[in-house]
């Protein structure tokens, strides 16, 4: 039976009750969804460093002591990909074109990433 109200009214029922469903719902939902994509296993394919400088430079040294770090660590090869030429802007270039899938790892500088941007035309 309902308890009602001096008036006559029905009441309301209490706020937790009515807020555990929608709860419970949601929570349910969310594992439902989160479940196949905590399968997925990243990187499934290898990953590119894309660097827009040649080889020898600090920033190719940085990614050739990070590639075979993560290569051990995610078990996928990491390669490295050197695109020099016109400050970097070229590596950002391809950097920004690749299939955002995120296979893609762009090292860069501040020069090619603003430095460029800011004072020439770029692609």
């Amino acid at each position: 039976m309902e308890r009602t109200a001096s008036a006559g009214r029905p009441q309301c029922p209490p706020a937790r009750a009515t807020t555990r469903i929608p709860l419970a719902v949601l929570a349910a939902t969310a594992l439902a969804v989160a479940a196949p994509l905590a399968a997925q296993e990243y990187p499934a394919k290898p990953v590119r460093i894309i660097i827009g400088f040649p080889p020898g430079g600090a920033t190719d040294l940085v990614s050739r002591l990070m590639a075979p770090k993560y290569t051990g660590l995610l078990n996928q090869q990491f390669i490295v990909d050197n695109r020099p030429g016109a400050n970097g802007v070229i590596g950002s270039d391809l950097a920004a074109k690749a299939a955002p899938d995120g296979t893609v790892i762009h090292l860069a500088t501040i020069g090619s990433l603003v430095l460029s941007p800011a004072t020439s035309k770029v692609p």
